[in-house]
């Protein structure tokens, strides 16, 4: 047994005929990174190297991240308030102001490494070891 139904809205929109800018630009967006990654890895000094292909990066050479920096972007392979961040480093006697904090954390997401929503912070994930 099928079922078709047939329907026309209760204000005459017609869906298609709406949708089709975000269909071409959902498939804009595949079409941009579909040959684009983000790789890094720990060498044996502990730097974090990163390769970046994707098209909202200004170059695609290899970019090399000390530490706190390198830190910071492996402690936020998850969602991380600001206060956590601090403590982590803490933790590791990799101590900071935070200012200094917020300066690390604001260049991250100006390279669009790490997205910010308020005073969470989430990295791309990079936590491979060399």
């Amino acid at each position: 047994m099928a079922y078709c139904f047939e329907f026309d809205y209760a204000d005459k929109r017609i869906p298609d005929e709406y949708v089709e800018h975000l269909k071409e630009a959902v498939e804009r967006w595949r079409n941009s990174f579909a040959e684009s990654m983000f790789l890094a890895r720990r060498n044996a000094k502990g730097l974090l190297i990163t390769k970046d292909t994707r098209p909202c990066v200004h170059s695609c050479e290899g970019k090399v991240f000390e530490s706190p920096y390198a830190d910071i972007m492996e402690y936020c392979d998850q969602t991380r308030h600001f206060s956590a961040v601090e403590s982590y480093l803490r933790n590791k006697n990799l101590n900071c102001t935070a200012q200094q904090l917020k300066r690390i954390l604001a260049n991250l997401v100006e390279s669009c490494i790490v997205l910010q929503d308020e005073e969470n912070y989430l990295s791309l994930p990079c936590g491979l070891a060399a």
